[in-house]
């Protein structure tokens, strides 16, 4: 049976500055910025935005009017809210296959 392994952010920046040799109040001050930008970014009303915050890794998103939303959801009152923002993350072919290879499971 595997373990699961969670890494906090705390964590990622702690390998960010090994490999970087910036302090980790550098490192923190950037993802900050990252998470602002992105949040920003997704929130854009009058576009769909796809975001590659680095090469392989896509975030998109999508924000409708709840009342162009078709859901059963919204009908029994469980969605009410002004905007429904559609969120998607992914990885592209190319990303998972340097994975495979960096990880030797080709």
């Amino acid at each position: 049976m595997k373990n699961k392994v969670q890494y906090t952010q705390k964590d990622i920046v702690n390998e960010l500055c090994k490999e970087t040799g910036y302090s980790k109040y550098e490192i923190e001050r950037v993802l900050e910025a990252l998470e602002f930008i992105v949040q920003d970014k997704l929130g854009d009303k009058d576009n769909i935005v796809e975001i590659k915050p680095f090469s392989g890794l896509r975030l998109c998103s999508d924000v409708i009017s709840s009342k162009d939303y078709h859901s059963n959801l919204r009908s029994s009152g469980y969605i009410d809210p002004e905007y429904i923002i559609q969120l998607s993350a992914g990885f592209t072919e190319h990303f998972k296959r340097k994975l495979r290879k960096l990880h030797k499971m080709v």
